[in-house]
């Protein structure tokens, strides 16, 4: 499955996939976010069917 939004549409967060539902992905990346003092960042990540796995961060240095 993959998930395509546009911004400002309604997203359901109950739906699931594989058991990670996109609230749990959310929660997730957002407490790597909050821990690096909401720097912008580049997040590699994974999840095995059971936790979520945070493989490398990167700074994003430059904006186009």
């Amino acid at each position: 499955m993959i998930y395509n939004f546009t911004i400002g549409d309604p997203i359901n967060t109950t739906e699931s996939y594989h058991g990670m539902s996109l609230s749990d992905c959310f929660n997730f990346l957002q407490s790597i976010v909050q821990r690096f003092h909401y720097a912008h960042l580049d997040i590699e990540w994974a999840w095995d069917g059971e936790r979520f796995w945070c493989f490398q961060l990167r700074p994003i240095v430059r904006y186009q």
